[in-house]
């Protein structure tokens, strides 16, 4: 049986009949412990219409529906509330669909529906409540709290649950042992619960136990058809120190042939088709993702594998109109295809369409306002939905009132992004700064296109505070000043905000060279000016930049070996005699994933260079979802999984992103913290700087 948009409503409409509900929900549990969710699933969809009341089967199904539907989830979730208020299951519904997202808002009001679990649960929490209770406050890092809450627990859940504690403080080199050992203690007071064998296996192969290959062959044995454990015993595979990644490659593809033989549920090829992209197998993983398209097309997963097609040969930086309009075609495939289960995916696509349609002046008003509408509609985040529709219904000169109202919001609201991670973001004041700078300036673009002069140059000169480089602002700024008629201050906007800003595509650029033309009558001589004012800046730039030179430069205080996304090894003594730039980063963090384009650009400059090595770690809970990403966004540089080493260098890693420069002897001579907007260009100021320095000795 297949879940379908037909199981959502089933969660909320069923029919009344006789059954024993108390057996019911012990399958439904027998199942969870085995590991299989999607079992899970299929049995609650089967036996939800028998309970119409059933308030507990309804959120257990829903929380199952997070990792695939999360828009879907948090509507149900919702719905469950407003209609069971006083019932915990309820808030434990909210507790699952919005811990695991995002959205800020929502983690938010999933982190009080947890504490609101307990208000009304009976005592002590039934073992699903309190696996939520305890995941919730891991969430934000609360590990001391939870190991306080749990204490000396010896039952199976306490003991798997200060193992989920221990591993993720990891307040020493020996957490991972110490969990592993309360691991094994959960598992022998419940052999069959899979869940902690999902764990134990994860916490040996991120160490590279010699434990994990064999321990994972048991567990494999005993639940043949648990994707999630399987999934974990190819991370095993690939963690091994004693194979070839030739070999490891070899292994992982062999025993996912036979895993498929005995399980092509949809969860299955999810997951194998995940890890063939990992190990880049793309002809299989494309045949798999097809697969998954023909026999569930209906599915949340066969949306994300239309989505995947769209960027199959890569989604780089590009002015080409070949390349441009080869993209608008694929989007537009994607768009045709006729299910959309996820609002995230296709609000994210319909972005896409926005920054095409911005940089072609062809588009005519219908088309360009086509994809600004759905954005507005499907895309969540305010700095998207808000600010950046407001953004481009101004350059349009399009819906200005409907601009400046958005404009106005997301001055209010962008700020708040952060606040689930106050107490734990390095640099969260600065970030705060900077999203209001950036939020305030489009709101004076705006006002400058409705003429409101006065208010707009309050806010943009209040913006080029808040955001003194970000190039946006200073277009803006340079904008307002040029229409209110001072062309001299324009021009130095402008030429700021040239140099930080990228050469190719630089508004700066363009509307400096214009008002060049403009004062000057011509625009004979123009280059040589525009390279003259870069030379200046970057010129004074990089004196600055150079003299935040460590001297002596530091030791690393940890050591790392690390596994990269084709299943290498990378350790930090391989750095020895070459500069090293180490970006340290996240799929959750926004401002590391505005710069990643501009790190393929630096690994792409440096590539051919013997001399010089450009790595990223990346510390994502999920390390499944970084292979994905990075094919969909067509990046290529080398990405190792964090182990625990971020922790263990917390010191020397205030924010995120952070990079490291390391010296040809492997020490940290330059550190970098936030993200910018002409990186490609700084961070080779400090590379070439490293490099002369190597050759000199």
């Amino acid at each position: 049986m297949r879940i379908t948009a037909t199981f959502a409503l089933l969660l909320l409409l069923a029919p009344s009949l006789q059954a024993d509900e108390t057996t019911d929900l012990a399958s439904v549990y027998d199942l969870l412990r085995s590991a299989n969710r999607e079992a899970a699933a299929q049995k609650l969809a089967e036996v939800i219409p028998l309970y119409p009341s059933s308030v507990e089967m309804k959120a257990l199904a829903i929380s199952l529906l997070v990792t695939r539907d999360p828009e879907r989830a948090w509507k149900l979730a919702e719905q469950l509330r407003h209609a069971h208020p006083e019932s915990p299951w309820a808030w434990y519904a909210v507790a699952a669909a919005g811990t695991q997202t995002p959205v800020a808002g929502r983690i938010r009001a999933g982190l009080e529906a947890a504490a609101k679990i307990e208000a009304l649960a009976p005592k002590p929490l039934p073992e699903m409540l309190e696996r939520m209770k305890v995941g919730s406050m891991l969430r934000v890092d609360k590990t001391k709290e939870v190991l306080a809450y749990l204490g000396d627990r010896t039952d199976a859940v306490g003991l798997h649950l200060r193992a989920q504690a221990v591993e993720r403080s990891r307040t020493n080199e020996k957490a991972n042992e110490e969990a592993a050992a309360l691991y094994v203690r959960g598992l022998e007071a419940a052999p069959d619960d899979m869940r902690i064998a999902v764990s134990y296996l994860h916490a040996l192969a991120s160490v590279k136990s010699p434990l994990a290959l064999e321990t994972g062959k048991r567990f494999v044995e005993k639940a043949p058809l648990s994707p999630s454990l399987r999934e974990m015993y190819w991370y095993a595979i690939q963690s091994s120190r004693d194979q070839t990644a030739e070999e490891r490659a070899a292994a992982i593809t062999a025993d996912m042939d036979e895993f498929l033989k005995g399980n092509d549920s949809l969860s299955a090829l999810q997951a194998t088709s995940d890890w063939i992209r990992r190990l880049e197998r793309k002809e299989r993983s494309q045949e798999l993702d097809r697969e998954i398209v023909r026999r569930f097309p209906e599915s949340p997963e066969a949306q994300f594998a239309v989505y995947r097609m769209m960027y199959q040969d890569g989604w780089t930086a590009s002015t080409d109109p070949a390349v441009l309009a080869g993209r608008r075609q694929r989007i537009q495939t994607f768009l045709d295809y006729p299910y959309h289960a996820s609002e995230q995916v296709l609000g994210a696509v319909y972005q896409q369409l926005m920054s095409l349609n911005r940089t072609d002046p062809t588009i005519d008003d219908a088309e360009y306002l086509r994809p600004i509408d759905a954005v507005a509609a499907y895309v969540r985040e305010s700095y998207v939905a808000k600010t950046e529709v407001a953004a481009a219904l101004a350059e349009r000169g399009l819906r200005l009132a409907t601009a400046e109202k958005l404009a106005r919001e997301g001055l209010t609201e962008n700020p708040k992004m952060y606040e689930p991670e106050k107490d734990t973001l390095d640099g969260y004041d600065k970030y705060v700064t900077e999203m209001r700078g950036w939020s305030r300036g489009v709101l004076g673009f705006v006002l400058t296109k409705r003429k409101k002069f006065q208010e707009a140059g309050r806010q943009l000169t209040l913006a080029a505070k808040e955001s003194p480089t970000h190039p946006q602002v200073l277009y803006y700024l340079g904008n307002w000043q040029e229409r209110s008629g001072d062309a001299a201050a324009a021009e130095m906007s402008y030429a700021s905000g040239m140099a930080h800003e990228e050469k190719t595509g630089s508004k700066n650029l363009a509307a400096l060279e214009a008002l060049y033309t403009k004062r000057r009558g011509s625009a004979s001589g123009f280059d040589e000016y525009a390279a003259n004012l870069r030379l200046a800046g970057s010129s004074d730039e990089k004196r600055q930049i150079l003299a935040t030179r460590l001297i002596p430069a530091k030791r690393v205080k940890a050591s790392f070996e690390l596994t990269s996304l084709d299943g290498k090894r990378v350790a930090l003594a391989d750095t020895n005699g070459r500069v090293t730039v180490l970006n340290f980063w996240g799929i959750w963090c926004g401002p590391c994933v505005s710069e990643m384009p501009y790190v393929q650009k630096l690994h792409e400059k440096y590539a051919a260079d013997p001399r010089v090595r450009i790595l990223t770690i990346n510390n994502d809970s999920d390390p499944k979802k970084v292979p994905t990403w990075m094919k969909t966004k067509g990046f290529t540089f080398p990405v190792l999984l964090d182990d625990g080493f971020i922790d263990r260098a917390k010191g020397d890693i205030g924010a995120f992103p952070t990079t490291w420069f390391l010296d040809a002897n492997g020490r940290i001579a330059f550190v970098k913290s936030g993200a910018i907007h002409n990186l490609v260009e700084e961070f080779s100021w400090r590379i070439d700087a490293l490099k002369a320095t190597a050759v000199e000795r």
